[in-house]
């Protein structure tokens, strides 16, 4: 099996974004998506990335970069990996990129399940004729997430909550705990994909965990909310 036809929950991602909040985000979905993930802040860095097996079935890359611009990376790669599929992200408006199909552009901002949307339906190996034109559903059943922010970053809270404002499939809450135990720690990593050491550390420097949310059936049948914290 080649790394192009590699089903979602195994397939390698090259993401190239240049800040840092924005590239961590990104990479925490992803990575709680199921896939692997390889992030880069620069051009440079890029192509040094895509040189690491297994290489990228993907590249989600950022428009405007320090030293360069997503196209670039995209044709540098292409050069010498033709099947790479490729998505961008932009701060402009689709229209300014007219050599390009919707379906390959995110404007920022964007609801995490459009993103997830939009690279499932890149990752898939055969797509029906037509699609170009065909806006992918916001509402697409790709789950529903929660972005538990630590306690003591009401910064990063307020942000975040306005980043996903009227985005229905993201809950975004403060963390209740008061005692970050390693037994507490274990139990919210065990609600997303495995991670390894290293994004395990990365993770815990971000100020927030990104989860799948799990909602519990109640006697009658129907879900419960998660526990939360609200700001005071």
């Amino acid at each position: 099996m080649t790394e192009g036809s590699r089903p979602p929950e195994t397939a390698t991602i090259l993401l190239v974004e240049d800040e840092d909040f924005n590239r961590d985000l990104v990479q925490e979905i992803l990575v709680a998506g199921g896939y692997h993930v390889r992030a880069a802040g620069t051009m440079a860095e890029a192509l040094t990335q895509a040189e690491v097996a297994p290489r990228p079935a993907l590249l989600l890359t950022d428009m405007r970069l320090p030293d360069g611009s997503g196209l670039a990376v995209a044709q540098r790669l292409r050069a010498e990996q033709p099947t790479l599929r490729v998505l961008y992200m932009t701060g402009l408006s689709a229209s300014q990129f007219p050599s390009l199909a919707p379906t390959q552009i995110l404007e920022k901002p964007f609801p995490m399940n459009r993103l997830l949307a939009a690279v499932r339906d890149a990752m898939a190996e055969s797509r029906p004729s037509g699609l170009e034109s065909t806006a992918m559903a916001d509402d697409m059943p790709l789950g529903r997430w929660l972005l538990i922010v630590k306690r003591d970053q009401r910064d990063l809270y307020d942000s975040l909550r306005t980043l996903f404002a009227g985005d229905p499939s993201v809950e975004i809450i403060l963390d209740r705990r008061t005692v970050e135990s390693p037994e507490e720690t274990a139990r919210w990593q065990e609600r997303r994909a495995p991670l390894s050491s290293q994004q395990t550390a990365a993770w815990a420097d971000l100020g927030f965990f990104l989860a799948r949310r799990q909602e519990k059936p109640t006697e009658g049948g129907s879900a419960s909310a998660p526990d939360r914290a609200e700001p005071a």
